[in-house]
Order: C-alpha cells, then sequence, then structure tokens
C-alpha cells in the first residue's frame, strides 16, 4: 500500500533466501572472435547485467541505481517515448529524486555464492523501450532463490537510450563524449511499407547479442579472462570458473513483448537451422540470404537448444514473427514439438510458458496467432487478417475500451469446463494473468503502480511478478526452489491470478 502512495518510484524487496548481487558486462565482440558485427549495429560490444546469490556483503552497500549513467538523458529518452507534454517533462527532470533515487535492492560487484555444483542460468531478452535493468524485480527475485539471471541490452533501437563506449564503438569519432549514443527507433507497430525489413534488421541485431551473450558466459565460465569496458578498476569477474549450469538443454531462456518474439526466432532458428548444419557435418556453412544470423551457430549452442529447453514468453509480440524473409520459419513449430526428436510430443512436462497480461491476452491479435505460435502445426491454425483486425477496432475508442468489451462478451477467459487433468499433456502451455496489463511483466508496473492503475486497472503487481517467478522454475523444473511469496497475497489469490488457457 505504502507503494502505491509513494510518489518517488521504488522497487519491492527481493522474496528469496539469499541476498542478491550484480554486475555489468561489456565485452568486445572482437575478444569473442565475432566479426563482421550486423551493419547496423553502431556498438562492437556486446552488454547485460548479471543477478546473482550473494552472501558475503559485510562492505558493500545495498542499493544499485535502476536508472542507468548518465541518469538526466536516460529519464529524458523515457520521458520523450511516454509522449508527455514539453512542460510536465520538464518539471520531471527538474525534480532531483525523480527515478534517479531508484535503486535496485542489489549488492554491486558482490562475490557470486555457490555450493558444489553449479546454478541454473536464465537469459532474458527485453522488448521495446527496455534495457538491461527493465526487468531487475523479476530477475532478481530468481536470483534470490538460486538462478543466475543474464539481462541482455539491447543495441537494435529497441531501447529508449542504450550508451556503447567508445573501445567498442564504431561510430565513436562522431561522438565529443566517451560514449556513443543509440537511441529509439521509431518504426510503426503496424504492418506499413518497410516495416518487416526493420524489424527483421533488428532481429539480426538481437539474434547475434543472444548468441555472443551465451559465447561470452561459456569463456566466464572456463575461468578465462574476458575485457569488461563496465568493469571498475580492480573488480574482479564476479562469475567463478564452472558456477555456470552450461548443461545442453539446461539454460533457461525468457523474453518479454519484443524480447519474446526475439526468443521464438532465436530457439527456432538455432534448433533447424543448426540442427541442418550438424546434419551435414559443416560448421562452416553460411547461412542463407534469409536466415537471421549473420554467422553459423556454434555446435555449442546448437547443442544447448534441445526439445526440453526451458522457455518463458512473456506477451510475446506477434506481428514481427510474420515477415515474409522468415515465413518458412514461422511455419516451423517451436522444437517442442519436434516429433522426431528423442524426446516425442506429449511425453515431456510443460517447457515453453507463454504468460500473457490480461490486456494483452484480450488483445485480437493474441487469440488469433498465439495458437499458430503454441501449435504441433502452425500451417494448420487459421488466423485473421489484417482487414479483420481493423474491422474488429473500427468502432473502439480505446485499447482499454477494447478489454472492457471483450472481458464482458468473453468472461474472464476462455477456459473450457474441461479440467486440467483429463487433457493430453502438452509442452507448451499458455497462461493469463488476471488484472494485468502489458507493462505489469516489466519494473515499470511496479515502479508506477498508481499510473498503471488509473489507465489500465492493473491490480496487485506484486503478487504478478511472484506468479511469473514460480512459472520460470516450474517450467525449468526448479519448483524446490520457490519457496513463499514473500507476503504479497495468499496461495490461493496467486492460484486465482493465474490461469492456464486452452485453445
Amino acid at each position: 500500500m505504502l507503494s502505491f502512495l509513494n510518489p518517488l518510484p521504488s522497487l519491492p524487496p527481493y522474496t528469496g533466501p539469499e541476498k542478491v548481487g550484480t554486475a555489468e558486462y561489456e565485452i568486445p565482440f572482437s575478444s569473442l572472435g565475432l566479426s563482421p558485427t550486423p551493419k547496423e549495429l553502431l556498438a562492437s560490444t556486446v552488454k547485460f547485467r548479471v543477478f546473482y546469490p550473494t552472501r558475503n556483503v559485510a562492505d558493500i552497500a545495498c542499493g544499485v541505481p535502476w536508472l542507468p549513467e548518465p541518469q538526466t538523458a536516460h529519464l529524458d529518452g523515457y520521458l520523450r517515448l511516454a509522449r508527455l507534454g514539453p512542460w510536465l517533462s520538464k518539471i520531471l527532470l527538474s525534480v532531483p529524486l525523480y527515478l534517479r533515487s531508484t535503486m535496485m535492492p542489489a549488492y554491486k560487484n558482490a562475490a557470486l555464492h555457490h555450493e558444489d555444483s553449479p546454478l541454473p542460468v536464465l537469459i532474458f531478452s527485453h522488448g521495446l523501450v527496455g534495457c538491461l535493468n527493465s526487468h531487475s524485480a523479476l530477475l532478481g527475485d530468481l536470483a534470490s532463490r538460486g538462478v543466475i539471471c543474464v539481462a541482455v541490452d539491447h543495441r537494435d533501437g529497441s531501447g529508449a537510450l542504450s550508451l556503447a563506449r567508445n573501445e567498442g564503438s564504431k561510430a565513436a569519432i562522431d561522438q565529443p563524449a566517451e560514449m556513443t549514443s543509440i537511441y529509439y527507433k521509431n518504426i510503426s507497430l503496424k504492418i506499413r511499407p518497410g516495416v518487416w525489413d526493420a524489424r527483421d534488421t533488428q532481429f539480426q541485431i538481437r539474434l547475434f547479442e543472444l548468441s555472443a551473450t551465451y559465447k561470452a558466459l561459456e569463456i566466464l565460465n572456463r575461468g578465462e579472462v574476458l575485457t569488461n569496458l563496465a568493469g571498475a578498476p580492480g573488480i574482479p569477474n564476479v562469475i567463478p570458473t564452472s558456477s555456470l549450469n552450461l548443461k545442453p538443454g539446461e539454460v533457461i531462456w525468457a523474453g518479454h513483448s519484443f524480447g519474446g518474439a526475439t526468443l521464438i526466432q532465436f530457439i527456432k532458428t538455432i534448433y533447424y537451422e543448426g540442427g541442418a548444419q550438424v546434419a551435414k557435418q559443416d560448421s562452416g556453412i553460411t547461412p542463407s540470404d534469409q536466415s537471421l544470423l549473420l554467422h553459423p551457430a556454434s555446435a555449442s549452442l546448437v547443442e544447448q537448444i534441445k526439445t526440453t529447453s526451458p522457455v518463458i514468453l512473456l506477451d510475446p509480440w506477434f506481428m514481427p514473427l510474420r515477415s515474409p524473409r522468415t515465413k518458412a520459419l514461422h511455419w516451423k513449430p517451436l522444437p517442442c514439438h519436434d516429433t522426431t526428436a528423442d524426446q516425442a510430443y506429449g511425453q515431456s512436462p510443460t517447457t515453453i510458458a507463454v504468460l500473457s497480461s490480461e490486456c494483452a491476452w484480450h488483445w485480437p491479435q493474441v487469440h488469433s496467432h498465439m495458437p499458430q505460435i503454441l501449435a504441433p502445426n502452425p500451417q494448420t491454425v487459421k488466423t485473421e487478417t489484417e482487414a479483420e483486425t481493423i474491422e474488429l477496432f473500427k468502432d473502439l475508442v480505446t485499447p482499454r475500451h477494447f478489454m472492457d468489451e471483450s472481458k464482458r462478451k468473453n468472461g474472464k477467459s476462455r477456459v473450457t469446463e474441461k479440467h486440467v487433468g483429463d487433457r493430453e499433456p502438452s509442452p507448451a502451455g499458455a497462461f493469463v494473468l488476471h488484472d494485468t496489463t502489458h507493462v505489469t511483466l516489466s519494473d515499470f508496473g511496479l515502479l508506477f503502480p498508481w499510473i498503471t492503475w488509473w489507465f489500465t486497472g492493473q491490480k496487485e503487481p506484486e503478487l504478478a511478478n511472484w506468479n511469473v517467478v514460480r512459472s520460470v522454475l516450474k517450467v525449468a523444473g526448479l519448483e524446490d526452489r520457490a519457496g513463499d511469496n514473500g507476503g504479497y497475497g495468499s496461495q490461493l489469490q496467486a492460484d486465482a491470478q493465474l490461469e492456464r488457457i486452452y485453445y
């Protein structure tokens, strides 16, 4: 309740048994042996933040700024994207503590704590206007339960602002400061001429960065030294040798919105193109012109993506997946449905979970395209056309109006009376979080609860965060790490908010 009334944005404490450490990495692609880089990528570094369990924090202050440096530039970027009037933006920029005092409740560069066995690893891809800190509540909560979480900072023009250090920047000569600024690209969210090409370019950058991040983690896990341009002098690598569980098929992949779409493209591309590469026993195969990969996937990355790889998609954005360039990929099912692999369809528990906020779940494209994404044979699922979508929206005033009308007509959800136990087991499941909106699945729903409630009707964002945490742990087979939810509602309330959907 206090966080609801607090005019200054704040984040709740993590609810797991461990304290949380965090460290930022920015590693040149050249040190990873990755050349060339995508033409549209202004930076030649990969940047990510790691959240991990820690214990020895006696000499370290708790609190890492949520708003990246330089804070004024980042705050201005977010305010511009929020389309606030110039007068209101000036007021908020002049308030000394507004967002600048918001802290992630973590310990900067603290020593990672692990016992004898390596810890599970999750790699996260953010969506539009996101960054390496925009899902810190979720990733920090998982880290407090012993999961090492790696949040990639995508430099594809999807964030409000991302800064690349000059040592790894192609455009340093154009910048008087030590950083190259990569700003948000204003690309239409609808199907327009040139949009699919622009989104495919972003996908190529994002897949390149995910591959680079995985390779960097492999190298660090072997105990080898990598140049970290974001590291402070004298601060060692916080990832001890062999502390990461990178066994094939055991890395957890997660993404929100455009990040969810990114993970769909990434998982499918590595699995199908990499599988063909292995079948031909040629690691030097050059990806086709239609591929989203700039370089062939490494053998270890191909080995990592299995039919049982845990994948969490939070409000995945479907429109970019329908690009003509990736049509062949779009018609392929998610790897969990590959009946030719060792694990036949229906014989494994749910390993891919799609969690939709209620606001997004009532969106017509979700009802149309979600079944296609989850289907064992996507080509058999009919989806609505762009013209049909336009007709649906013709008489609606706002997205909130559409959601309210959809809830009135369809009820809370489309769950049938058939019980879960009566269903055929499926490795891909869809869930809805009631009384939530798109930003609830990020830090923004927690930072601005009263604004989000006013415009969207969001309720209990902390409980929603807990539901995502336990969903991740269940899909990854780590339910024993869940524990309690830190007092954010009862188990009955949590179960009422999270509902499985059947198509």
